[in-house]
């Protein structure tokens, strides 16, 4: 396939909480409006700012612990999309590792809709798992097979300024700032540092929910950053507002390579997942109480002391039309609002989905104590 009809592909990633949704769906609520400004399709690849061009057809894949359980679906909002052409939700496995080969299944169906039908798709737009390192990822889409269809347009890593020095430091054993990222400068720690990693590989990278820390914590985090990733442009957002020229058209789709290329093999990539780290979900099917559910979230975060990286779920709740979405970092940024209505016909049914150490011990204590906040 000729380097012109190429698919590019951004990869989206950032630890559990980052805000990696809520900048994906300001990404496809600008997307409609690309045909006048921003970023569009035309015969020779990606333009960014053309007044002239159409918009994208995009497609999005989504590869998120909460999509397994029918979460990310509800959370993501495609109501306002009109450039969503097709959506890929899996999260039984983490698409670095265990569900690569699920990604390259749906990769193969995209290729042979846009052979077989003609189907016109401009734009690919892969979530990864909070916990994912896009290293073996971008290995895996610049395999010979994959790479005549599609090209890594970049990796965008967005990183939690609430929450970010936190879990660096947790996940290292030593967080102090490197001058280099050299073997030797990296922490030595037996697990991946996913935070790491993610910044490591990136070709963009979004400081997120500044409007939550003060301006020396913001400095802070830039400075820890940059001494792991010299080359990536940082920019500082809250709730992922970006220009979209900040996330696409970063790479000639000539060349089968991005700038990360000379870290698909970083140290860090070579250590496995933490096995400790796990995504428990549980289901009541009808109606909950919301206060009762933010009493029941913040009581297995207390339990968990520190653990618990991710809360996200969609409940159904008395008097209200809407879904409810609740999500957090921990028991931290802990929110629950009304998101869209519910399908004529669908089943009330609320769940949620924790993720972090220790989840998985307190399974029965998570289902039980979930069950009980339905409405009586």
């Amino acid at each position: 396939m000729s380097s012109k009809t190429r698919i590019p592909i951004t990869v989206l990633t950032g630890f559990l909480g980052a805000g990696k949704t809520t900048l994906l769906n300001h990404i496809l609520a600008c997307l409609p409006h690309t045909g006048g400004a921003g970023v569009s399709a035309v015969a020779d690849g990606p333009n960014v700012g053309s007044s002239t061009a159409r918009p994208l057809h995009v497609a999005v894949i989504e590869n998120e612990f909460a999509a397994a359980f029918g979460i990310e679906n509800e959370i993501l909002d495609k109501g306002k999309v009109a450039a969503l052409e097709l959506l890929y939700e899996f999260g039984y496995g983490c698409v670095c590792c265990s569900g690569s080969g699920e990604l390259r299944r749906v990769l193969e169906e995209i290729a042979h809709k846009k052979k077989a039908e003609g189907k016109v798709l401009d734009w690919i737009i892969l979530e990864t798992t909070g916990l994912a390192d896009p290293g073996p990822v971008v290995s895996l889409l610049q395999s010979n097979d994959l790479s005549k269809h599609f090209y890594v347009d970049g990796v965008v890593t967005i990183v939690d300024a609430h929450n970010f020095l936190t879990r660096f430091v947790e996940a290292s054993a030593n967080a102090s700032a490197a001058d280099d990222t050299s073997t030797e400068s990296l922490p030595v720690y037996p697990y991946k540092n996913e935070p790491l990693a993610q910044i490591l590989h990136a070709d963009r990278i979004i400081v997120n929910k500044t409007d939550l820390v003060e301006g020396s914590d913001e400095e802070e985090i830039e400075l820890l950053v940059r001494s792991y990733n010299h080359h990536a442009p940082i920019v500082r957002s809250s709730f992922g507002k970006v220009p979209l020229s900040f996330v696409f058209g970063l790479h000639n789709p000539v060349s089968n390579g991005t700038p990360t290329t000379h870290l698909t093999t970083a140290p860090e990539s070579t250590k496995a997942h933490d096995p400790n780290i796990h995504a428990i979900a549980a289901s009541v099917p009808g109606l909950v109480d919301l206060d009762e559910v933010l009493d029941f979230v913040r009581s297995v975060a207390r339990r968990l002391d520190g653990n618990l990286y991710r809360v996200k779920g969609y409940l159904a709740v008395p008097g209200e039309s809407r879904k409810i979405v609740v999500q957090g970092v921990g028991a931290h940024d802990l929110e629950a609002y009304p998101h869209r209505e519910w399908e004529v016909g669908q089943d009330h049914d609320s769940r949620i989905t924790f993720i972090g150490k220790g989840v998985k011990e307190i399974q029965g204590l998570i289902s039980t104590g979930f069950a009980t906040c339905a409405t009586r």
